[in-house]
């Protein structure tokens, strides 16, 4: 699929738009820069001497990784459309402001390895200015250069619609939805977010009027034996033509359910985890769930402590949730709620609890009996998955991998966790089995970190 190359690129799993690419790039250019601009201008320093004989690059480089991981953390390279400009320099302040407070306290641990007090601020200061203002021009001029490449979808479908929707919100990806043609007879859905440009029947005259320079099947079933001659010249004429599913799964990071056929069930392991992986995953999950409990126990402690004080009821609470193919174990976590006139209500620190995922702690010694992974699709209690099972055929396929206390669906924005959206949740599952990896992992992990921390919002 030429989109892959030519506007995204694939890192640990996970396709990344090249603009982005380029926005993080420049931009740590332009931190180090800063920086260094900060050392120039500190006139308690000799600039030659501090960069040569007194690791001063090596010191630029950490406060520039600060404020990378700063931007990373607040999702500030998750598109390159600016929503918000006073949104943008709130959180650029916060960024500079927790750097600087990290290298003060840095300064009485590691001296050796920060920035002089006038330089941190100096450079920090430039950087504010220059991460607006290059914000600014860069979402502006990458519109104007990616060269946004004209999409004709064929078919319409649910998936069509939220494709398109995509495209339109992410300019970063390079592709302008033209509208779609469907069977003849039908009329403009109102929701739809582009427009209908008539019936396949006249796709001769839709592409003359609109030149697409790629053409998108939703339904392979509008796709008339005949019609391949006229798709060949279209193909030699430069319109590529490619699934919406293959496309669908690259752009949105889950998988298009709908366009799943049994046979790909059947007679391929597209779905099916390598055991190399499934053996991987249970070695390192392990060995974080043990750095994590030795680390995280005096919070447990507090925490437990906390929960029997405040509120009555136990400590823990636990339900069946169904694990590995399906096989069900009683999931603790520590009590976040009480009942009142049988409604469960959340304590004061149950909802502490849960705003930091604090609650799930105890999973960890799941995690160590075998039963639970850290990286995984989420627990599901058994009632409710007997009964998507019974629903969705394919849901029993998210259960060849063991639940996780974070996972794909947990960390990505689009994903819900209300019952009413199972299936979304499901094409997240699912793209995380087929690709299920310790890089993938990696990557959840780190999106799992700032889930975290944006608590702190």
């Amino acid at each position: 699929m030429r989109v892959k190359t030519r506007k995204m690129i694939r890192i640990f799993k996970v396709f990344v738009p090249t603009s982005i690419l380029a926005l993080l790039v420049s931009e740590a250019v332009l931190i180090f820069g800063s920086y260094l601009a900060g050392v120039y201008l500190d006139p308690d320093l000799d600039a030659e001497l501090f960069l040569m004989y007194d690791s001063g690059w090596a010191r630029i480089g950490l406060a520039s990784g600060l404020i990378l991981a700063g931007n990373l953390f607040y999702g500030l390279y998750t598109g390159v459309r600016i929503q918000n400009r006073l949104r943008l320099l709130q959180q650029l302040c916060v960024i500079a402001g927790i750097a600087l407070s990290i290298e003060a306290l840095m300064m009485f641990v590691l001296p050796d390895w920060t920035l002089p007090r006038h330089t941190m601020i100096t450079g920090s200061a430039i950087i504010l200015g220059a991460l607006f203002v290059w914000r600014i021009l860069f979402s502006s001029a990458i519109r104007k250069a990616i060269g946004a490449r004209r999409v004709l979808f064929l078919g319409a479908s649910p998936a069509v619609f939220r494709l398109a929707g995509h495209f339109q919100q992410h300019p970063e990806l390079g592709l302008a939805p033209l509208g779609y043609a469907d069977q003849p007879g039908r009329v403009q859905i109102p929701e739809s977010s582009i427009v209908r440009l008539g019936s396949v029947a006249e796709l001769a005259r839709i592409v003359d009027e609109s030149a697409p320079e790629w053409i998108l099947v939703g339904d392979r079933r509008q796709v008339q034996p005949w019609w391949v001659t006229e798709f060949l010249e279209l193909r030699f004429g430069g319109v590529e033509t490619e699934e919406v599913a293959r496309v669908y799964e690259t752009a949105l990071g889950r998988v298009c359910l709908p366009e799943v056929r049994p046979s790909d069930l059947i007679f391929g392991d597209a779905f099916q985890p390598q055991s190399i992986n499934l053996r991987l995953q249970t070695m390192y999950s392990r060995a974080i769930a043990v750095v994590l409990a030795v680390i995280m126990l005096p919070v447990a402690l507090v925490i437990a402590l906390l929960v029997m004080l405040t509120s009555r009821g136990p400590v823990l609470v636990g339900a069946p949730h169904a694990g590995l193919n399906g096989k069900p174990f009683t999931m603790y976590r520590f009590r976040s709620s009480f009942q009142s006139e049988n409604i469960p209500r959340l304590t004061a620190i149950g909802r502490l609890l849960c705003r930091f995922h604090l609650d799930r702690l105890p999973q960890l010694f799941h995690v160590l009996w075998g039963q639970m992974s850290i990286v995984g699709p989420r627990a599901t209690r058994v009632e409710f998955a007997a009964r998507l099972t019974e629903e969705i055929p394919m849901y029993r396929h998210r259960q060849l991998a063991k639940p996780g206390i974070t996972g794909w669906a947990q960390v990505s924005p689009e994903a819900t966790y209300r019952l009413q959206d199972s299936l979304c949740q499901l094409e997240f599952d699912l793209y995380y089995i087929k690709n299920l990896s310790p890089s993938l992992d990696f990557f959840i992990l780190l999106r799992s970190l700032r889930v975290v921390l944006g608590g702190l919002d």
